[in-house]
This record gives C-alpha cells, sequence and structure tokens, in this order.
C-alpha cells in the first residue's frame, strides 16, 4: 500500500513513524513538481501534504490525484493554522482530514488520524487498500456561476442517484471562490437511455445557483 508524503520537513517522516508508519512503507517526496509528474505512475493509496510547505501545489495534486485515484484518501499535514481563505479551499476540495504534529486551535477534529489508524495494517504490509472505484466515480464537467460567462472545468464525485461532489478541477478567481458554500455539492437527475447527466444544480443562495453540465457516461 503506497504511502505518498510531500514535504520538506524531517519530523514529518518522525511524525509518521510515531503514528506507527514504518519509515520504509513512506515514499517522500521533497519536491511537489517531481510528485505531480510522478502521481499516475505512484497511484497511492493515501497521500499526506505539507500545506504550509507547498501552499499553492497541494490544489493541483489533490485535483490530479481525484482522477488518477479518486479513492485515496487525500491528508494535509499542518504546523500552522490555515489562513481562513485556504482553509475554506480545503474544505471546498472535500480533503479527508488533517494531521496536525503539534496541536492546533481550530484543528481538533480527528478524522485524518482515523483515515491512517485505519489502514495502518495495510501500509505497513505493504497491502492494497480495499478498492472502492467500483462505488466512487469521477466524471468530468463544467460549471457555470451567474452573471459570468466562463465555463471553469470540474470532476463530479457521484455520491448517489441525486447528488455529486464537485471537485473545482483550477483554482478559481478570489471572487467566485468567495461566493461558494464551504461544502460544494449538487443535485442531478439521469437524462435518458445513455444514463448521462445533462445538467445539475448547486445552490449558492436564495437567489443564485451554480450550473454544471456533464455529458459522461454513468455506471
Amino acid at each position: 500500500m503506497p504511502l505518498l508524503l510531500v514535504s520538506t520537513q524531517e519530523h514529518h517522516i518522525q511524525y509518521c513513524q510515531s503514528l506507527g508508519i514504518q519509515e520504509s512503507n513512506i515514499i517522500h517526496y521533497t519536491h511537489p513538481v517531481k510528485a505531480l509528474d510522478n502521481l499516475t505512475e505512484i497511484k497511492p493509496d493515501i497521500a499526506i501534504f505539507s500545506a504550509n510547505d507547498f501552499p499553492r501545489h497541494w490544489k493541483p495534486f489533490l485535483i490530479l490525484l481525484r482522477s488518477v485515484r479518486p479513492d485515496a484518501p487525500f491528508l494535509l499535514l499542518l504546523d500552522a493554522a490555515l489562513h481562513n481563505s485556504e482553509r475554506k479551499k480545503a474544505e471546498i476540495m472535500h480533503i479527508d482530514g488533517w494531521l496536525c504534529p503539534t496541536p492546533l486551535d481550530g484543528y481538533e477534529d480527528s478524522t485524518g488520524l482515523e483515515v491512517l489508524q485505519n489502514n495502518l495494517q495495510a501500509i505497513n504490509t505493504g497491502a492494497s487498500m480495499p478498492k472502492t472505484s467500483s462505488t466512487i466515480q469521477t466524471v468530468p464537467a463544467v460549471f457555470t456561476f451567474p452573471h459570468n460567462p466562463i465555463l471553469y472545468p470540474a470532476a463530479l464525485q457521484i455520491e448517489s442517484d441525486t447528488t455529486a461532489k464537485i471537485f473545482p478541477a483550477i483554482e478559481l478567481p478570489e471572487d467566485i471562490f468567495n461566493k461558494l458554500p464551504e461544502s460544494l455539492t449538487c443535485t442531478y437527475e439521469r437524462q435518458g437511455t445513455a444514463n448521462t447527466i445533462q445538467a445539475a444544480i448547486a445552490v449558492l443562495n436564495d437567489e443564485e445557483a451554480i450550473q454544471i453540465y456533464s455529458q459522461n457516461h454513468l455506471h
């Protein structure tokens, strides 16, 4: 089970070891671009990324990870609290949890630790994490905002027969980003015998909604 760590800090390796992960089972990159270049080859079962070391790189990395391994947990490693706007981006992009070597106010959520603990045996034995790709489907899409003609690329991760998570495929302009709710999800209807999403809607507020379009076949 490949665990990929992207960080420049030696103490991050020590932190992972303190959680019970053997160093020999950690694929460690200190250069985020190299990690991006090799992501399709590594196809990690879990990815841990230092948000403080590489504040600009974790977002494109997560976008690519969702296309390469949509079922792989992505955890942000923090030595300092994120700016509120950065934290909102992390929540909108549906990261799977935080890891904090030193306790941080506002980051007491233990989901990240639980992800590691639940997969610790698989990590240390080299076994593959149980794949859930048969139930997790990600399809490409585009979406638009009210009063804005630009089409923004995204991915839809299908959660049920009527709902999906939206993953922006690029970093959005600040004026667009600031309009987004903390959790970006949408409702959709399957269209016709081709079983595709023709259009979906994510509500911004009582008066505005994001329009999402995709013509991709669903399972």
